[in-house]
């Protein structure tokens, strides 16, 4: 049946949605390295447009602008933000563990915060969209902790407590 079809029948087929995919993924992994790095603020869609090697008017196809990107990225830019940090990954000690990040999250994300803040403005005023997506960003960013939280509580270096409420207490005395 498809042998039967006209090249004007072919040529009215979507695009390859596999290069579709491949060049959102690249918009969305430049854009979560560059506001890790730098910042929602001070990231330009031209910044993440050069990182991800497209231009500009590409990502206004597959996005509305910054704050849609940024919404879009928001899990991943808050996905266990030390996890790459030797000092957190490699510990086995639970409370040593728990330090290394809360001194891993005051070195190097000082714009983490200002990035969550954002998210907590536009979830109360905005898109109710945005609302899902924070509750899911701060479970992104809450569970790491509490399951350090939970090692330490395992090998008895602290009693047993609730882990999410312990974590959440951290994330806001780190802030």
């Amino acid at each position: 049946r498809q042998a039967l079809m006209t090249n004007a029948q072919m040529t009215s087929q979507p695009p390859d949605q596999g290069i579709h995919t491949r060049t959102r993924e690249a918009i969305v992994a430049a854009a979560v390295a560059l506001f890790r790095e730098k910042g929602y603020d001070a990231t330009s869609i031209m910044d993440i447009a050069a990182r991800a090697r497209v231009g500009k008017g590409t990502i206004y196809q597959y996005f509305k602008g910054k704050e849609d990107l940024f919404f879009e990225c928001a899990e991943s830019i808050f996905s266990d933000i030390a996890k790459d940090d030797p000092t957190v990954r490699d510990e086995t000690d639970g409370l040593k563990r728990l330090w290394n990040r809360s001194i891993a999250l005051t070195r190097s994300t000082r714009h983490i915060y200002d990035m969550l803040n954002l998210a907590r403005g536009a979830s109360i005023r905005e898109n109710p969209a945005y609302k899902d997506k924070l509750e899911q960003i701060m479970q992104n960013f809450v569970a790491p902790i509490r399951a350090e939280v939970e090692m330490a509580s395992a090998q008895g270096q602290i009693r047993p407590m609730d882990p999410t409420l312990i974590a959440h207490l951290l994330i806001g005395a780190t802030e």
